[in-house]
């Protein structure tokens, strides 16, 4: 079975990754980032200027750790598992050597 993501150009495929990582991280900002900053106690206005973030703050830096972490899920991880997943075929245990059996 051919999926539909297959049939499709190189650089359609692209801007489908780009988009979904792009709408993801978008959602994770905008909940995430408030939700770090309530967690540390810190107000999520503080985080619009960053040349009054006070770095030796140790909640500032767990919200900015907190942050790292959401880029990593939703510009990488995430992403890239969701583009494999819509254009797997059906026969990748085959082609990885992981026969069925019986």
């Amino acid at each position: 079975m051919q999926t539909y993501l297959k049939t499709k150009p190189v650089w359609v495929q692209v801007l489908l990754f780009l988009g979904m990582a792009f709408g993801l991280f978008m959602v994770a900002s905008l909940i995430g980032l408030p939700v770090l900053a309530n967690i540390a106690g810190i107000p999520a206005t503080e985080f619009a200027d960053s040349s009054r973030w006070d770095l030796n703050n140790p909640k500032m830096i767990t919200v900015i750790r907190g942050f790292i972490l959401l880029q990593f899920l939703f510009l990488f991880a995430i992403p890239s598992l969701l583009f494999a997943h819509t254009g797997k075929q059906g026969n990748e245990e085959k082609i990885l050597g992981q026969f069925e059996r019986r």
